[in-house]
């Protein structure tokens, strides 16, 4: 039951933001209330940087109370303030029990995450190549959305797919199982392109290098990989002409740095950055509002542009304490991937986990439930994985040495006779 339930949400999970309100609602509500029952039943474990998220709840709680006389909208504020203490609060322990008690849980979830975010891929292919309507979206400005709702969330999920199927290749051992996992890559880069997400791009990217040091690659395999994306993506350019709305990386790089008639969105998200820092000046311990109608730092693209950099929207949004919790689980997060590159272990979740923190930077990720759960899902995996390798290298069986004390006052001198403990003897009352 629990591993169906694992692979349903999470299959939804790269479609919830492009389901309607109340779906969005009631899929938000099943995930908050699976985790609540699991924590309730005693399906929760502390381990290491427990702390950091038990800090950054209450520190978001404090951002929630304190910002919300600034909000525009403040029913909205009050409802992202408590989904994001609730995903930091519940997510973690749960999360750290099932990767080191239900391993399969984990699995199940990936699992169907994966094959959500693949038909999500699929059809922002097609709606790149026919540049009309797919199931109820389109392709704008040469960008798909697929299923998911926006074509960033498309491209960044579609990179956390192609590493998790990139680090399943390593232990896949049938030619079947390899031939699925490179259907699935192919499908999500795919997604990837079609999405025209630079931010992703770059993402991903990251999350290779991070999963090829983890794996210890060696430089010919990932010359081999590297020549294979590229000649993929040749090919896919030469079918651009005639291809719908879809744009090769090429052409995307040159509209994102305002090198075409069309708006620049580099320029975009510098605007909205710019914006968020002269907020901050004036007022740098309170936030806006955690509403959207009050963090809109941007109003060139749709009028409604948030901040893209996860920090300084924190900041601008939630005031001091929301930066400081953002902050602090940057800080455990990335530590994490970087010892788990140095032991060369858990690398399909620092590879995750790489992709989701560069992405970040760039984005206007603040409280989405798709992008923290999968987040505290890989750093919970990764910290089972870190204690499993501390367990088996510490030595089994060592004899401790012998410690030397002094006796204690009325103690038998070394050597002596003891008196013979007594079968019911109160245990308190024998002799050392």
């Amino acid at each position: 039951m629990l591993r169906a339930s694992a692979v349903v949400l999470a299959a939804v999970l790269p479609l919830s933001w492009g389901l309607s309100p109340a779906l969005r609602l009631a899929w938000t509500a099943a995930v908050v209330g699976a985790l609540l029952g699991l924590l309730l039943t005693g399906r929760a474990r502390l381990g290491p940087g427990s702390g950091v998220w038990l800090a950054a709840t209450y520190l978001a709680g404090v951002a929630t109370v304190v910002s919300a006389a600034h909000a525009v909208d403040r029913a909205t504020h009050v409802q992202n303030g408590v989904l994001l203490v609730a995903v930091w609060g519940l997510a973690p322990p749960v999360l750290r029990w099932a990767a080191g008690s239900r391993p399969d849980l984990l699995r199940a979830a990936a699992t169907g995450l994966v094959l959500g975010q693949t038909a999500s891929s699929l059809v922002a292919v097609a709606q790149s190549v026919t540049g009309g309507a797919v199931l109820g979206s389109a392709a704008e400005l040469g960008r798909a959305p697929g299923l998911a709702g926006h074509s960033n969330v498309l491209g960044l999920l579609a990179a956390v797919a192609i590493v998790l199927c990139l680090g399943d290749l390593r232990t896949a051992r049938t030619v079947r199982r390899r031939a699925a996992l490179a259907l699935l890559v192919a499908a999500n880069a795919g997604g990837l392109l079609a999405s025209a997400s630079m931010t992703a791009l770059a993402a991903l990217a990251l999350g290779s290098l991070v999963l090829a040091v983890a794996l210890r690659v060696r430089l010919r395999w990932v010359v081999l990989a590297v020549a294979s994306l590229a000649a993929l993506v040749t090919a896919l350019a030469s079918l651009a002409p005639g291809a719908g709305s879809f744009r090769t990386p090429a052409e995307r790089l040159l509209q994102v740095t305002g090198q075409t008639d069309q708006i620049s969105t580099m320029a975009t998200r510098l605007e909205t950055v710019q914006a968020a820092w002269e907020g901050i000046r004036r007022d740098a311990l309170v936030g806006v509002g955690l509403d959207d109608a009050s963090g809109v730092t941007s109003i060139v693209l749709d009028g409604e542009t948030l901040t893209h950099d996860l920090p300084l929207r924190a900041w601008y949004q939630g005031g001091l304490a929301l930066v400081l919790a953002v902050v602090l689980v940057y800080l455990h997060v990335a530590r994490g991937l970087v010892l788990a590159m140095r032991r060369c272990v858990a690398a399909t979740e620092a590879a995750v986990l790489g992709v989701m923190l560069s992405f970040a930077l760039t984005s206007a990720t603040l409280q989405q439930p798709y992008f923290w759960l999968v987040a505290t899902a890989a750093s919970a995996s990764l910290s089972a994985s870190r204690a499993r390798l501390r367990a088996r290298d510490e030595p089994r069986g060592a004899a401790r040495p012998a410690v030397r004390t002094a006796p204690a006052v009325g103690a038998p001198a070394p050597g002596a006779l003891r008196p013979p403990v007594l079968v019911g003897a109160d245990p308190s009352a024998r002799s050392v």
